[in-house]
């Protein structure tokens, strides 16, 4: 089973911007199961995952399957796919899609960060979110 460790944080847009750098240009949706089924491994056991999506950006294409979270700890499992796959899927079954740009930024003590920037309907939301090895790991929040 794939387990990810993470905390997230919701960013005041007039926060001082601080993780400028690298970024990415990311589109998502969100779809149902049976429309992906076909490109998840049938020997690993999905049985606990809740959401699926698919996200493209400049380097490549994903499909992630998420599960119950319990506190920073969930239940991920991700597969690259095709640009192809995800043309096929994006438009025609997607229930709903975001786009975003997130930005890698590496904080003081040395994590690195994902902030996504929301864009369209959600422009204006920003969330940070950092990925530990344990969930009582510390995190040095940037002021």
């Amino acid at each position: 089973m794939g387990i990810e460790i993470e905390r997230r944080f919701l960013i005041s847009s007039s926060q001082k911007r601080v993780w400028d750098g690298d970024s990415l240009q990311i589109r998502q949706f969100y779809v149902d199961k049976e429309i992906v089924s076909h490109l998840i491994p049938t020997d690993i056991d999905v049985s606990m995952v809740h959401v699926w999506r698919i996200r493209s950006s400049q380097h490549a294409c994903f499909l992630t399957g998420k599960g119950r979270r319990t506190g920073a700890t969930g239940v991920e499992f991700e597969w690259e796919i095709s640009r192809e796959e995800f043309n096929r899927i994006d438009g025609s079954y997607a229930l709903f899609g975001i786009e975003k740009t997130r930005f890698l930024w590496r904080g003081v003590d040395g994590l690195l960060w994902e902030v996504d920037e929301f864009e369209g309907v959600h422009n204006g939301l920003i969330i940070a979110e950092v990925e530990l090895d344990t969930e009582d790991q510390l995190v040095q929040l940037p002021e």
